[in-house]
């Protein structure tokens, strides 16, 4: 990251970063962002509604990763039972979704 952002403006470096987990990509622009501001001593007000998202996109996160670790460890259940796995889906789309919408 460091390589790539040297010729680059701090912005520019932002959709990189939002790359590297494309389960919960809000932590690792919530942490460039947050560097940013206490490199250039920016006073931010405290928001509670960041770590509202942050929380709330943690879950999505661990919501889609329950498939893979569920066949990773031999359970087939949310692959037989759809129903259960496509709940996953629609509250991790619905998590997404109230995100996107902030």
């Amino acid at each position: 990251m460091e390589k790539i952002a040297e010729n680059r403006k701090i912005l520019q470096d932002l959709p990189y970063v939002t790359r590297w987990d494309y389960l919960a990509t809000i932590f690792k622009e919530a942490i460039m962002v947050k560097g940013l501001q206490q490199l250039r001593n920016i006073q931010v007000p405290k928001r509670y509604i960041r770590v509202i998202i942050l929380e709330l996109s943690h879950l999505a996160s661990h919501l889609l990763g329950l498939g893979p670790l569920m066949a990773n460890i031999g359970t087939q259940i949310p692959f037989l039972h759809n129903y259960s796995y496509i709940i996953i889906f629609e509250e991790s789309l619905r998590i997404y979704l109230l995100v996107r919408d902030r």
